[in-house]
């Protein structure tokens, strides 16, 4: 357990004091004595009662009050410390050694008596070490536990014991317009609390890298050193991980992204128990209810999401999913945005059978589809299997910063065989673009095979190559 990295600020305070705000003067003695001492007798409160107005807003000063003190205790600041690393004129390290010095602040909120916190991916990501300080002044050196970059959440533990984990709460319940309060350690600042509203839901962050796009907008105050901290409702529940603020001066103005609780919880508990994220996947191409197509199916546009494409092989083809089909409800629960199906679908553990309500032809039916493995794909046509490319796979390979697919299967004689791919090769590109997850190989896959077959760039020994995928 190393020292605490303080930030310190100076401020220059000037105690202003206005001469209208003084009832009087009075001297030090009895009435009628001087005794050369002048003191300024401030005004009392008038008599009566405040107006419903302020006792409102004393009414949600006190619900604030209630979070802050429910949330003090779960909030954690993180410091990221990297080993420093001495370099020549070319850039090229000469020495990197074991002491270590800051990199980086963030926030985390812990979620069980033993220890594991939640946080952002982006906030550990980089870190040689890190180094969790509580709300009551214990500090500890943590691990990470599992990181998932396309959510960009992570869970890292300390070894500490009388931790008061957070609750996290139902995000699907949130309202645009309801309060939040924002906890975390801004530019180093800890447990500093900031409030607003949901401004919006179902937010994507445009050129942003993250798969999800069930972002919560809000208007609490969200700076740098914020990331990973807990965003609640009025309950003192979890119902957000702030991640991500648009500005143009690196503060706030307003405009904060926070991961929902739900997916949160899922991410959270899956790296627990198996290192990864486990996502489902059908193969479905998704778009809005066009007001043309609802009226058709005698429904409201806001009613449910069209299905515009099935990938070939796909968990969806094989149900009977086809293009066109109106989704009303997946499990059970209506569905009236395209991000609301992705979310749903992701959070759903590959092999379980899920029941879609569809419209097809203006008539309603049930379709049960099995669903799939977003980051595991067996390509039958192919004769080969792939999965995302894992960060423990990537070391073991000897690779550093790669994205792509392994090839953890091929079949005898089938296409991929006879194209020469082979078992743990890395494919990074699919016709010049690149893969970043088995699901995204193929749909590129989908979307460029012809005649003259697929160009792949490929990893393997340390080596990169391209071949092609011939029909």
């Amino acid at each position: 357990m190393g020292t605490r990295r303080t930030i310190r600020a100076a401020f220059s305070i000037a105690a202003i004091c206005s001469l209208a705000g003084l009832a009087g003067y009075s001297s030090a003695g009895e009435p009628g004595e001087v005794t050369g001492k002048v003191v300024p007798v401030l005004a009392q409160p008038a008599a009566g009662n405040p107006p419903a107005e302020v006792a409102e807003a004393r009414q949600l000063s006190k619900a604030f009050r209630y979070v802050a003190k429910t949330a003090e205790p779960s909030v954690v600041h993180i410091n990221a410390l990297n080993r420093v690393v001495r370099r020549d004129f070319f850039g090229r390290i000469i020495e990197q050694g074991e002491r270590l010095a800051p990199a980086g602040v963030g926030s985390g909120v812990i979620i069980s008596a033993d220890g594991n916190i939640l946080t952002n991916n982006h906030v550990v990501a980089e870190a040689d070490a890190l180094r969790v300080h509580l709300h009551d002044g214990r500090e500890y050196d943590a691990k990470v536990i599992g990181r998932d970059r396309a959510t960009d959440l992570a869970v890292i533990r300390v070894e500490a014991d009388s931790l008061k984990p957070a609750i996290l709460g139902d995000s699907d319940a949130l309202e645009v317009g309801d309060w939040v309060v924002a906890v975390g350690n801004p530019f180093g600042f800890d447990n500093t609390v900031t409030t607003g509203i949901v401004s919006a839901k179902g937010r994507a962050l445009s050129g942003s890298e993250r798969a999800n796009e069930d972002f919560i907008q809000t208007d609490a105050a969200i700076n740098p050193g914020n990331s990973g901290g807990p965003l609640y409702n009025l309950d003192g529940h979890v119902i957000g991980i702030n991640s991500a603020i648009a500005t143009r001066n690196g503060g706030s103005v307003g405009l904060g992204f926070a991961i929902p609780s739900n997916i949160a919880r899922y991410v959270a508990q899956t790296l627990l128990k198996q290192g990864r994220v486990e996502r489902g996947y059908l193969g479905i191409d998704m778009a809005p209810l066009s007001s043309e197509l609802a009226t058709s199916a005698g429904i409201r546009p806001a009613d449910g999401i069209a299905v515009r494409s099935i990938v070939p092989d796909s968990p969806a083809e094989r149900a009977g999913l086809k293009p066109g089909d109106v989704i009303l409800k997946y499990q059970g629960r209506p569905i009236d945005q395209v991000y609301r199906m992705r979310t749903a679908i992701a959070l759903t553990p590959p092999n379980t059978e899920a029941v879609i309500d569809v419209l097809r032809g203006g008539k309603p039916s049930k379709v049960t589809v099995l669903v799939g493995d977003k980051d595991q794909v067996w390509l039958d046509s192919l004769g080969m299997k792939v999965k995302t490319l894992a960060e423990q796979d990537a070391r073991r390979l000897g690779y550093r910063g790669v994205e792509g697919v392994l090839v953890t299967n091929i079949t005898k004689d089938g296409r991929a065989a006879r194209s020469d791919l082979q078992d743990q090769d890395v494919i990074v590109e699919v016709n010049r673009q690149p893969v970043t997850d088995a699901d995204e190989f193929y749909r590129l896959l989908s979307e460029n095979e012809d005649q003259n077959g697929v160009r792949l760039s490929v990893l393997r020994g340390g080596e990169s190559g391209w071949l092609v995928l011939r029909q």
